[in-house]
């Protein structure tokens, strides 16, 4: 039988830039994501900040080439990661830890914006500098650009605030 992997998803900021390396070949991007979530006072009913956990993580192959080209610190990120458990000996004691592996990271768009650029197939992450402008592609013929036009924003649907995100756990009271 085996065991379900342990996955996660932790936003919040790098804490610096992706330390990489490449160790027998293999690019590794070592970053570091301090996340600060938030609980319901019952008294007050407002917000407040719990403490702020920081969560050391490795970036393997293509997803290091692609933290390396484009986070840096203090960047909102996204990342799921994977609790890899690991063990080794110390003064003749076994010592536990825990080890986080990125499985998808991506920059946070509440607070920011961002373009995407698509890697070519079989080349692997990071196909040109970050600072090289992305390959532009001209307008196929029967698409030609129209006169720029003034636009209209539609009315919002729902004007309502959006109710909090229950993450689970604890005996959080969101009502």
């Amino acid at each position: 039988m085996s065991a379900t992997p342990n996955i996660l998803t932790v936003i919040g900021n790098l804490t610096e830039d992706p330390q990489v390396r490449t160790p027998n070949g293999v690019k590794v991007a070592n970053i570091s994501i301090a996340s600060t979530g938030s609980k319901r006072n019952r008294d007050t009913g407002e917000f407040e900040d719990k403490p702020t956990v920081f969560y050391r993580a490795s970036a393997w192959r293509r997803v290091a080439e692609n933290v390396e080209a484009t986070l840096h610190k203090g960047d909102r990120v996204v990342a799921v990661v994977e609790a890899v458990p690991n063990s080794y000996e110390k003064d003749g004691v076994t010592v536990n830890t825990i080890q986080f592996e990125v499985l998808e990271i991506a920059a946070s768009l509440e607070f920011a914006s961002a373009q995407i650029t698509r890697n070519p197939k079989g080349q692997g992450g990071a196909a040109r500098p970050a600072s090289a402008p992305a390959p532009q592609s001209a307008p196929a013929p029967q698409q030609q650009a129209a006169p720029a036009q003034p636009v209209q924003q539609a009315a919002p649907v729902n004007t309502a605030p959006a109710a909090p995100v229950y993450a689970g756990g604890g005996d959080d009271d969101f009502t």
